[in-house]
């Protein structure tokens, strides 16, 4: 395919996913430093997360995977999701947390927690994937 044709299917793919994701998300990964220590409680409190992405986003089912109980009481459900970012976001490590900030069609969606688990790419990518897990745990 000729390069600047390419170019410019590639620039309308990122624009019609860009135009998908209604959601917005922070993603963030664990603080520098060492915390603060707190002799009333004998701990230390962990440095503020920060932040690395703020910004528009999509969820998407990826695959459920059910685990084993974690007690008799207790189901564990890990949920494997992919959540779409704009090309040219900052690169998302592994573990970091994303968290939904608003949802324009599922107001429900808004405080889920993903952690990272990989990158997904690709050469010709219209998006930022990411493949990313959601701990659900319910009650029998």
């Amino acid at each position: 395919m000729n390069p600047d044709r390419l170019a410019g299917v590639l620039a309308r793919g990122r624009d019609h996913a860009n135009a998908l994701m209604q959601d917005s998300c922070t993603i963030t990964i664990p603080g520098e430093g060492e915390g603060t220590y707190d002799p009333g409680t004998n701990t230390t409190i962990p440095p503020d997360p920060t932040v690395i992405y703020d910004g528009r986003c999509r969820i998407q089912l990826s695959q459920p995977v059910s685990d084993r109980p974690l007690v008799a009481v207790d189901q564990k459900t890990v949920v494997s999701h992919v959540i779409s970012i704009p090309v040219g976001s900052p690169t998302v490590p592994r573990m970091a947390l994303i968290t939904i900030t608003a949802s324009t069609h599922d107001p429900a969606n808004i405080g889920r927690q993903f952690t990272v688990r990989s990158r997904l790419s690709k050469t010709h990518a219209t998006a930022e994937r990411l493949q990313a897990d959601e701990l659900q745990l319910e009650a029998p």
